[in-house]
């Protein structure tokens, strides 16, 4: 009987776990990169008629903390055309040898702190209606992150905007966005550029990284 009744209470704690993500998250943590990558290559592209990218930065000393982060942005519904790293190049990066298979890596002729994930990115890309996701490193997200990002856009026509993420397109923003000097480049200092409206979502199993 005691056998019984502990096996039930653990058998309904692992369903409570698995409801709110937990063993998923467990796993980000534990699991390596290489059998979620290959899974992402097989799933279908997230927006047919437009390129999405995902992007981001990451101070040098916390590269080999975002392994759960990089496996949850690969253990998705469906995959992005691109997922960029930007790196300064005033800053030592050792980047390990298994996220070249999965970032695009460029360096950044200027450290922008916070924006290093969003301003090269806006620089670099010519077509004004390409999606951006900017991605904080500290986040694993959610298994339908992307798409329910994908799905809101589509929808409202705006920026989406939800807990470690923010949807963009470089039209979103008028030409003032280009002109940097004497501003604190941060979050708040993106979303303030925006000529559109903000939308904000909760998606769910999207959490802080544990050990970051």
């Amino acid at each position: 009987m005691y056998l019984f009744i502990f096996m039930t209470l653990v058998s309904l704690l692992y369903t409570i776990l698995y409801y709110y993500g937990i063993t998923r998250y467990l796993y980000l943590h534990t699991k390596g990169t290489n059998s979620y990558l290959q899974n992402y290559k097989k799933l279908d592209r997230a927006y047919n008629d437009k390129n999405v990218i995902i992007s981001l930065s990451v101070q040098p000393d916390k590269i080999n903390k975002i392994r759960p982060m990089i496996n949850s942005i690969l253990d998705q519904t469906v995959r992005v055309n691109q997922i960029v790293l930007n790196i300064p190049n005033n800053k030592n990066y050792n980047v390990p040898s298994e996220y070249k298979d999965i970032f695009t890596i460029f360096k950044c002729g200027r450290d922008y702190g916070e924006c290093n994930k969003f301003i090269p990115t806006l620089l670099r890309e010519e077509n004004k209606d390409t999606i951006i996701i900017l991605l904080d490193e500290k986040y694993v997200f959610g298994k339908d992150y992307i798409e329910i990002m994908i799905e809101e856009y589509k929808k409202n026509n705006c920026s989406i905007e939800s807990q470690g993420g923010i949807l963009i397109i470089p039209e979103f923003f008028d030409m003032s966005i280009y002109n940097r000097k004497n501003k604190v480049l941060n979050n708040y200092w993106i979303k303030s550029c925006l000529k559109v409206q903000k939308k904000y979502i909760f998606i769910p199993e999207t959490y802080k990284i544990f050990n970051y």
